[in-house]
C-alpha cells in the first residue's frame, strides 16, 4: 500500500477516535456523550472537526437517528483497531515500567552459592527478570568486608557474635560437623562444644 505523505496525514487526535467509535456504537450522540463524560455540543464539535480533517461525512444525523455514512462504515474498524492497539502498547509499556529494574550484589560462601542459593535465583529471577544479579562467592570472613565496603548489597553467612554496625536478620538454623580420625582424643567424647575445637588444630573456611 502506498503511504501519505506526512502532509496529507490526517491530524486525529485519540479523543476524536473515542469520540467516532462512540457514536458508531450507540448510534446516538447523547449516548455516546454518557459514555465520554462530556457535553453533547462538545461530542458533536469534535466529531465535525474529525470529519473535517478527514475530509469525509462519517455521519448522516437526521432528527431520528444517526447513521454512518460508506466513509464511516470503512472509517470506524479503523478507528477501532487503532484504539486497541494504542491499549495493548500502553498495558505493555506500564508492565515495562512497573517492572522492578537494577543490580543487586550478594555475597556469601561458597558452599551456600553453589547449593541453596542457585534455586532461589531462578524463583526470584522469575518474578524479576530485568535485575542483575552479581554473586560474591568467597571465604565467610570476606563477607563482612564486603558488606562494610558497600560492594555489595548484603551478605549471607554464618555469625558467632553480634555487628552493632549490621542489621543481621535469622534466616535459618545452622549445624556444623567436627570430623576427626577414631583414633582421635575427641572419639570419646559424646558432645564436642566450639571450646574444644579451638583448642586444636583444625581446617575450616572462615
Amino acid at each position: 500500500m502506498k503511504r501519505l505523505p506526512q502532509s496529507q496525514m490526517p491530524n486525529l487526535s485519540v479523543r476524536q477516535l473515542m469520540a467516532v467509535v462512540a457514536v458508531a456504537k450507540y448510534s446516538s450522540f447523547i449516548a455516546a456523550a454518557s459514555e465520554l463524560r462530556m457535553s453533547q455540543p462538545g461530542l458533536s464539535r469534535m466529531i465535525r472537526s474529525a470529519e473535517e480533517e478527514l475530509g469525509s461525512a462519517l455521519f448522516e444525523r437526521t432528527t431520528r437517528q444517526v447513521t454512518l455514512t460508506s466513509a464511516g462504515a470503512e472509517f470506524v474498524p479503523l478507528a477501532e483497531r487503532i484504539l486497541h492497539d494504542l491499549e495493548l502498547s500502553s498495558d505493555a509499556i506500564r508492565e515495562l515500567r512497573e517492572q522492578t529494574r537494577g543490580h543487586l550484589a550478594i555475597s556469601c560462601p561458597m558452599a551456600f552459592a553453589t547449593n541453596m542459593l542457585a534455586a532461589l535465583i531462578i524463583k526470584y529471577k522469575r518474578v524479576n527478570p530485568n535485575v542483575i544479579l552479581h554473586i560474591h562467592e568467597g571465604i565467610q570472613s570476606n563477607t563482612l568486608g564486603l558488606i562494610r565496603s558497600g560492594q555489595v548489597d548484603f551478605g549471607i553467612g554464618a555469625l558467632s557474635e553480634p555487628h552493632d554496625d549490621l542489621l543481621v536478620e535469622k534466616l535459618c538454623p545452622t549445624c556444623y560437623h567436627v570430623v576427626f580420625h577414631k583414633n582421635h582424643r575427641f572419639a570419646q567424647y559424646e558432645k564436642i562444644s566450639l571450646n574444644d575445637v579451638y583448642r586444636v588444630p583444625s581446617v575450616s573456611l572462615n
